[in-house]
C-alpha cells in the first residue's frame, strides 16, 4: 500500500512540474486586434488587461470638449470636476473720482468693496486771514476756530529802543621808562699767591732746612687786541691796469710791431687795457 502512495505522488508532481504551453491574451485592443502578450498563470489575460479598466470623465469643460481624466474611485467625475464650483463674486460698481467703475471685490453680504465702505471726511475749512502781501491764508483751520496756528498767535510788541553807548574815554599816556644803569665790567681772575713748601715728614736737626724755592713772578693780565679795521675795496681804474700792463714783457712782445709813440696818452691805454681784456 505505501508503495502505491509513493507513486501517486510522483505522477502528481511530475504534472506539476512538467512545462507547460504559454496561453496568449484574449483581450480585444482598441484597433480591433487581439493582444500578442502571454496570459497571467490561472487567467486569460496579460498583466496590462487584467487590471480593471479605468472609467473616463465625459464633463464638457470651458472649450467644449470631454474631459479625458480618469474618475476618482466610486465616482463619475475626475479630481478637477469633483470641486464645488466657486460662487460668483460681484464687482463694486460706484463710479470713480475719474469717472470709471469701481473693480474692487465686494465685502460678504454688502454691495459695496473696502474702499468705498469708508465715511468720507468732513471738510476741513481754510483760514481766510489775509497775510501781509495781501493774500488769504491757505493753511486749515484749528478744530472749533475759523483761523489757523500761525493767526492765533498775538503780535509781538516792538522793543524798546536801546541807550545809546557812551564815548570811550581817551587812555592816560604812558610815563616813560626811566633809563637802565650800565652793567659793571667783570672782574678779572685774582692771580693766586704762591703757597708755602710743605714740611717734610723725614725732619732731621742736623740736615739744614732747604732754601724755599723762588715763586716765578705773576704775569699781568695781557690786554684784548685791537680789532682790524676792514679794508675798502679799491675802486678799479682802468688807468693803474694800463700801467701794469704795460710793463709786462709778454704784451710789449704783442705789441712791439706796431708803429706807437713811446708816450702813450691815457685815452690810448684805456682803449690798450679794454682790448686786453676783451681778449
Amino acid at each position: 500500500m505505501e508503495y502505491l502512495c509513493l507513486l501517486a505522488e510522483i505522477e502528481e508532481l511530475k504534472a506539476q512540474l512538467a512545462p507547460t504551453t504559454p496561453k496568449r491574451c484574449t483581450h480585444v485592443t482598441a484597433k480591433g486586434t487581439t493582444c500578442k502578450k502571454n496570459s497571467i498563470d490561472g487567467g486569460t489575460t496579460c498583466k496590462v488587461h487584467s487590471k480593471p479598466e479605468a472609467v473616463i470623465c465625459g464633463v464638457v469643460n470651458m472649450r467644449g470638449n470631454p474631459c479625458k481624466h480618469k474618475c476618482l474611485e466610486g465616482m463619475s467625475v475626475c479630481k478637477v470636476h469633483a470641486k464645488q464650483p466657486k460662487e460668483p463674486t460681484t464687482l463694486c460698481g460706484v463710479v470713480n473720482m475719474r469717472g470709471n467703475p469701481c473693480k474692487h471685490k465686494c465685502l460678504e453680504g454688502m454691495s459695496v468693496c473696502k474702499v468705498h465702505t469708508k465715511q468720507p471726511k468732513e471738510p476741513t475749512p481754510l483760514c481766510g486771514v489775509v497775510n501781509m502781501r495781501g493774500n488769504p491764508c491757505k493753511h486749515k483751520c484749528l478744530k472749533g476756530m475759523s483761523v489757523c496756528k500761525v493767526h492765533t498767535k498775538e503780535p509781538k510788541q516792538p522793543k524798546e529802543p536801546k541807550e545809546p553807548k557812551q564815548p570811550k574815554q581817551p587812555k592816560e599816556p604812558k610815563e616813560p621808562k626811566e633809563p637802565k644803569e650800565p652793567k659793571e665790567p667783570k672782574k678779572t681772575k685774582k692771580t693766586k699767591e704762591p703757597k708755602e713748601p710743605k714740611e717734610t715728614k723725614e725732619t732731621k736737626e742736623t740736615k739744614e732746612p732747604k732754601e724755599p724755592k723762588e715763586t716765578k713772578e705773576t704775569k699781568e693780565p695781557k690786554e684784548p687786541k685791537k680789532t682790524k679795521k676792514t679794508k675798502e675795496p679799491k675802486e678799479f681804474s682802468w688807468v693803474e691796469s694800463g700801467y701794469s700792463l704795460l710793463n709786462d714783457p709778454e704784451i710789449i712782445s704783442t705789441f712791439s710791431g706796431i708803429d706807437r709813440p713811446e708816450q702813450i696818452w691815457l685815452s690810448e691805454m684805456d682803449f690798450v687795457s679794454k682790448t686786453i681784456h676783451s681778449m
